[in-house]
């Protein structure tokens, strides 16, 4: 995530995490639908904190690996469970040893995030299989549906174990960092109130 945008509103991770929208947003006076393409990626939420507006970008689908969080065991502190540029900026500033995080900050442009727990739960919420109206590509047989591996989150739990998740269920895990786990790249992009530019949309974004 960009700063902590969301501080801890996600204590709630199954529920509607406060502060954030899953449904439409005007961008430049365009409609904003979960689901359109954005950035490189897929728009699936906004986040307004304060006087700040993000929304928030799943990569495509080909953008998955599987990867371990880290190559040994060890206490690194990326500990939140909302902020995901939080956990990426530790995970991936030590030359070698976490090849997940490393892998989502070099993705593309290098602007995105290895997602933490609550941002991989809501896009489980929004976008998976199970969620209660998936955008067409995203449901069960889509080119961008998530599969049915656990998918891994920045967000550590212990020196041996960072927290994971299946994406067309409820079931949560407590991955092993060492094996190899999916992971799929995420991103925050700030919205100003002012004239700005994304994608090729210029204007102002409305609320």
């Amino acid at each position: 995530m960009i700063g902590n945008p969301m501080g801890n509103v996600l204590g709630n991770p199954l529920g509607n995490p406060l502060g954030l929208t899953s449904g439409s947003s005007n961008l430049s006076g365009k409609k904003l639908v979960v689901g359109d393409s954005l950035a490189g990626g897929f728009y699936f939420a906004t986040v307004i904190q304060g006087s700040d507006t993000f929304v928030l970008v799943v990569a495509d689908k080909s953008a998955e690996v599987s990867l371990a969080y880290a190559t040994a065991s060890s206490v690194t502190g990326a500990t939140s469970t909302s902020d995901s540029k939080f956990n990426t900026d530790i995970l991936a500033a030590p030359t070698t040893g976490f090849p997940a995080a490393k892998y989502c900050r070099s993705y593309q442009d290098g602007t995105w995030d290895m997602p933490a727990s609550d941002i991989l739960t809501l896009m489980k919420n929004v976008l998976g299989t199970s969620a209660a109206n998936p955008p067409e590509a995203f449901k069960f047989g889509g080119p961008q549906a998530f599969g049915s591996d656990p998918y891994s989150s920045s967000s550590e739990l212990s020196s041996t174990q960072c927290f994971g998740r299946g994406m067309a269920t409820n079931t949560t895990f407590q991955l092993s960092k060492t094996t190899a786990n999916i992971v799929r790249p995420v991103k925050a992009i700030r919205v100003s109130k002012s004239l700005m530019s994304l994608e090729g949309l210029s204007g102002v974004f409305e609320k």
